[in-house]
């Protein structure tokens, strides 16, 4: 995502944040809670949905409020995985690593 508007800072070990590249990635139609000011505008075709995601423990949370995707990169540090968070009250997308027995959502792409 390239724009006037544009803050990502990728060496960020937490917390990596790009602006405003959250709401181009999420879904126009998509229910991101009905509080929402920051919905997506889905100019990148994306179509990100708020799934959420299922803990270690079998529950699922933040349905509704955010989407957690799985990365294809390791954080070898720590032996975990990096992730990508879109929250309803944001614009950005989130960097976090994550014990690898979580559950995310993956997007296909054929």
């Amino acid at each position: 995502f390239t724009g006037d508007n544009e803050s990502c800072d990728g060496d960020r070990i937490s917390g990596w944040d790009c602006d405003p590249a959250g709401k181009a990635l999420k879904s126009t139609t998509a229910d991101w809670t009905t509080h929402s000011t920051n919905k997506g505008d889905n100019s990148s075709d994306f179509t990100a949905l708020p799934g959420g995601y299922r803990n270690t423990n079998g529950v699922f949370y933040n349905l509704k409020d955010r989407a957690h995707f799985w990365s294809s990169s390791e954080d070898t540090s720590t032996d975990t995985v990096w992730r990508r968070r879109l929250d309803y009250s944001e614009p950005t997308v989130r960097r976090k690593s994550s014990d690898k027995a979580y559950g995310f959502s993956i997007r296909c792409v054929q």
